[in-house]
């Protein structure tokens, strides 16, 4: 089965004692062409490829040596790639609809663009529990 994927995380962190103290978030969107194949009759279990092009957008806030708020941004885009496993339940015998459990490990290797720094290469990954509806 061939198709394309899009998907979007979010991540961030505040600091414990609250305030304007550091604070980073972290987002990624990737789009991509994907595969998938079932290695056994029925259908229900299978295994996901994707290759594609992914971005990072990141904001890192901080307090600067004046004691002020201040935020660093970066922007990056670059190849992405992830493979999982799936299984799919399909409750309605009558229809095509099915839900998809699955877990993915996604890799992206993005030129990221740091304020006043310039070009920086980022490698990140993640591992992705998802559950999907298919018709």
């Amino acid at each position: 089965m061939w198709g394309a994927s899009v998907r979007h995380a979010l991540t961030g962190t505040q600091p414990s004692a609250g305030d304007y103290q550091e604070g980073y978030f972290f987002n990624t969107v990737t789009a991509s062409l994907s595969g998938r194949y079932y290695p056994l009759p029925g259908r229900a279990l299978f295994a996901v490829g994707e290759l594609g092009v992914g971005s990072v957008l990141t904001k890192n806030r901080f307090i600067d040596s004046a004691g002020e708020q201040a935020f660093h941004h970066q922007f990056g885009i670059g190849p992405a790639a992830a493979i999982g496993v799936g299984y799919s339940i399909e409750p309605f015998e009558e229809r095509a609809t099915r839900l998809d459990l699955q877990v993915i490990y996604q890799h992206l290797r993005t030129r990221v663009e740091v304020d006043e720094i310039g070009n920086d290469y980022w490698t990140s990954g993640g591992l992705h529990f998802m559950l999907g509806l298919g018709f």
